[in-house]
């Protein structure tokens, strides 16, 4: 191989992405570091196991404290309601085969929901007070109005997944099987016909659990005495690399279970763009705009929606304004907003419809404390869609529709709006008679203002009341502060730019990568193509997506593959087909939703369907190829007959002097001589009789200078080789 060095440059110019991201992608290692080899506490409630997404983030939390080899885990359990099914599912699929020894401290209660994650760990033990069992079958309504309840899909299974949890984690079956079975008879522990629910003393008595007064007496004799205790202070705080905090017993404030939890939590870091000290939104008035554009469609700005609200609870903000506009979003995002973020403000939070308030922005508004109308407004319509707009499918459509009712009835009952309004935005099935509305079936409720503000019993139907502004519900309300605009800061606003601009930076990369092969050395087209792939990956990593390492690295290698068919081994295509095919699928991959992807992947209740992940990335992928495609071609017609090639290319290099021609078709020039006019790598050119043609070498790099003979000539494809 004479001449290494477009090789050299090409290596040099992935070194350069994979340098860009290792500088800017923050390192994972303090997770690690927090839990290895310790006791996690894990508070379990009746939230936990009623919604889908924090029975999900659940489950990511216990394969976290799998890989990073925590000590042991204990579910400091509270729980009476909650998705028996579902819960049975997790304990199956992670609690089972998480490998680390699992302590159930129930602290007061375990029934229902609760029972089933008590049975999946090896060791039970019970507060004074406790209760144990008690796991009724879940049940739904009929598929006509005035039909009886029936069982819901997967109860007929519930009663056998009780009992092989039981039996694996080598608890009493006949016990367990009492719990969720009315009609087995445990002699003088359950009457005829009921389920079996143990109290603490019961429990004790016949060897189904152990008793203690505290969390530390719970675990005392078990193995753990030599381990730090940590507590996890909200999951998807967990799951953020931000909540494991230190605990130190019998000391300092009590955390889960009486363990004494250390005030200092892991440090978040500043961020590369943030402020170094953001403004505080303590007594101030904070308004966020969600806004008729793509927002609700963009995982980022669901980031910044949940910092922005993050803070001022914690500011202690006067209120939130949702000064919204929206037809809609992503419903999981949407949902994680509504119960991990509004369900927990603890400050007061208001909906100004201004003037649309469609699909996920009814969900978001019925989770606020109050919501206020615009003039000629609308709210409602909740029903969920495929990313195109489309119907989902009808088994997808069931399993995901009843996820989206549960949560905005269980949100509208928080906040204090009537549950049968929420339910009615999201199930075209629910029929209303309520004063001026009148539902009627197979299509989703949607209020205007008049309609969302008439009094209905004693109270608003749903809205408090018709606002022509923000000043105008600040007078309404009463409020007092300053009226901030939150807007996002730094790698918020970039991730957000990035997502919407994948498909340009990808046309820019690809656009510049061909450019750099084509000419000498490695000039401005290289380093722009380095550039937009390098904001590419990064952009997307910061939005959530998969643009990790990993696929940063496979991308890298897809590249060398590429290169190396152009430079090194021209003709064979396998190198540069497996290369294209690693190029296109890690742009594809790094633009996947990480979470939707890991619920799809592990088969979450809660999960999308693969198109509903897949579509968006493709689009984006597929615009971005075809428009590279494009400016290639003109680039490859136009280019070279303008100053601005002669500019990015070296003179040195290319040579002077002579014009290029395109030689006729029918003219034949094989087994005619020359010299190299530029080096063959293997692409250049060549002085053939006289006059510049472009060229290809057959097989070897060729220097400039050095003697050509022409062996092939298709058409404008000239292939000569090195002569003496």
């Amino acid at each position: 191989m004479k001449n290494l060095e477009p090789l050299k440059s090409c290596a040099a110019a992935c070194g350069l992405i994979l340098f860009g991201l290792s500088l800017l992608m923050p390192v994972e290692a303090v997770r690690a570091e927090a839990v290895a080899g310790k006791v996690v506490v894990i508070p379990v409630t009746s939230a936990t196991l009623t919604e889908s997404q924090e029975l999900y983030q659940l489950g990511q939390v216990l394969d976290k404290l799998k890989q990073e080899k925590a000590g042991a885990v204990v579910f400091d359990l509270n729980a009476s309601e909650g998705d028996a099914i579902a819960a049975a599912t997790l304990v199956r699929g992670k609690v089972a085969s998480i490998g680390i020894p699992v302590v159930a401290w129930i602290n007061p209660s375990a029934t229902g929901a609760g029972a089933v994650f008590a049975l999946g760990s090896d060791a039970i033990v019970m507060s004074a007070l406790g209760t144990l069992g008690g796991i009724e079958m879940p049940m739904v309504a009929g598929d006509g109005e005035g039909e009886r309840l029936r069982p819901a899909p997967g109860a007929s299974s519930l009663a056998a997944s009780v009992r092989s949890i039981a039996e694996a984690k080598g608890h009493d079956q006949t016990l367990a099987a009492a719990f969720v079975d009315p009609s087995a008879e445990i002699s003088g522990l359950v009457p005829k016909d009921a389920l079996l629910t143990l109290t603490t003393a019961q429990a004790v008595e016949v060897g189904f659990a152990a008793k203690a007064d505290t969390l530390e007496e719970a675990l005392e004799g078990r193995g753990f005495d030599q381990l730090e205790i940590v507590g996890v202070d909200g999951l998807r705080d967990f799951l953020r690399d931000t909540a494991v905090t230190s605990v130190e017993a019998k000391s300092g404030n009590q955390g889960a279970g009486g363990a004494a939890i250390a005030e200092k939590p892991v440090p978040r870091g500043d961020g590369l763009f943030s402020k170094a000290e953001e403004e505080s939104f303590a007594g101030k008035i904070v308004v966020i705009k969600i806004e008729e554009t793509d927002e609700l469609m963009l995982k980022s700005r669901f980031a910044w929606f949940e910092r922005a609200i993050v803070k001022a609870s914690d500011d202690g903000a006067s209120a939130v304004i949702l000064d919204m506009n929206t037809p809609g979003g992503m419903l999981w995002e949407t949902q994680d907003l509504m119960m991990s973020i509004l369900a927990k403000a603890k400050c007061q939070t208001i909906t100004f419809v201004n003037p649309n308030a469609i699909s996920a922005g009814s969900m978001i508004a019925i989770s606020t404390d109050d919501i206020y109308m615009a003039p000629a407004s609308v709210i409602g319509a909740a029903t969920v869609v495929t990313s195109m707009g489309g119907d989902l499918n009808e088994s997808m459509e069931g399993k995901v529709s009843s996820v989206q009712i549960a949560a905005v009835r269980n949100m509208a009952l928080l906040k204090g709006h009537n549950p049968e309004i929420a339910e009615a935005f999201a199930s075209p099935e629910k029929t209303l008679k309520l004063g001026p509305v009148n539902d009627g079936p197979d299509k989703p409720l949607t209020l205007n203002a008049d309609q969302a503000v008439q009094i209905v019993n004693g109270k608003p139907l749903l809205a408090k009341g018709i606002a022509n502004s923000i000043e105008d519900i600040i007078q309404q309300e009463g409020l007092t502060g300053e009226i901030h605009q939150a807007e996002p800061y730094g790698l918020e606003q970039f991730a957000m730019w990035v997502e919407r601009l994948s498909s340009i930076l990808i046309v820019i990369g690809i656009a510049g990568a061909y450019l750099e092969i084509k000419a000498p050395g490695f000039g401005i087209p290289g380093l722009v193509s380095v550039l937009a792939f390098t904001v590419f990956f990064f952009g997307n990593y910061v939005a959530g997506n998969l643009a990790g390492w990993e696929v940063a690295v496979v991308f890298a290698l897809g590249l060398i593959l590429v290169l190396l068919e152009v430079f090194i081994l021209p003709g064979t295509m396998i190198a540069g087909f497996i290369g294209m095919v690693l190029i296109v699928g890690s742009l594809g991959f790094a633009m996947i939703d990480r979470v939707d992807f890991d619920m799809v992947r592990e088969g979450s209740e809660a999960a999308p369907s693969w198109s509903g992940v897949l579509l968006r990335p493709a689009l984006n992928l597929g615009i971005g190829l075809m428009l590279a495609g494009v400016l290639i071609m003109l680039a490859v017609t136009y280019l070279p007959k303008t100053r601005m090639m002669h500019w990015m290319v070296l003179d040195a290099t290319v040579g002077g002097g002579k014009d290029e021609i395109t030689v006729p078709a029918e003219v034949s020039l094989v087994g005619k001589k020359g010299i190299a006019f530029t080096e063959l790598r293997p692409s250049g050119k060549a002085e053939i009789d006289g006059e510049i043609v472009d060229v290809t070498s057959a097989a070897e790099f060729i220097d400039r200078g050095l003697p050509v003979e022409v062996v092939v000539h298709e058409g404008g494809r000239i292939v000569v080789e090195h002569c003496v």
